[in-house]
């Protein structure tokens, strides 16, 4: 029995897992990168949610945990960060008190973790624990 509770386990995880990463594939709307360029000051928040494809948030697949460069870019004093991100792209737009643009910034480097490299931790996990 005490062999099975971790498949068990793991089972029922694998089943999340996989139905999350399913409705997140279908219900998702795209994070539109190629727009970022057109991303300037002046612009309200609606004109870059038009831009980028939605409001500021996670486009991507991965559950918001990730990696990125530290560049150390802030915005202007007083602004407001709002992000947008997928799973290889983080944009951070600044807006004053008006939801106006008062700067943008891509970062160089950024990865977002995945469903399936958790999956693949877990599965290391109980390798090492059980001993298959």
């Amino acid at each position: 029995m005490k062999k099975s509770l971790p498949i068990i386990v793991l089972g029922v995880a694998i089943l999340l897992l996989g139905a999350s990463f399913w409705l997140r594939l279908r219900l998702r709307p795209r994070l539109r990168v190629e727009n970022f360029r057109h991303v300037h000051p002046g612009l309200t928040q609606r004109d870059v949610e038009r831009l980028l494809g939605g409001p500021p948030g996670n486009f991507g697949l991965g559950w918001g945990h990730g990696m990125m460069t530290l560049e150390n870019f802030t915005g202007p004093r007083g602004s407001v960060e709002r992000v947008w991100k997928d799973d290889s792209t983080r944009f951070e737009i600044y807006f004053d008190s008006h939801d106006v643009v008062v700067s943008s910034y891509k970062r160089a480097g950024y990865h977002q973790t995945r469903p399936e490299e958790y999956l693949a931790n877990a599965w290391q996990w109980v390798v090492r624990r059980v001993g298959f």
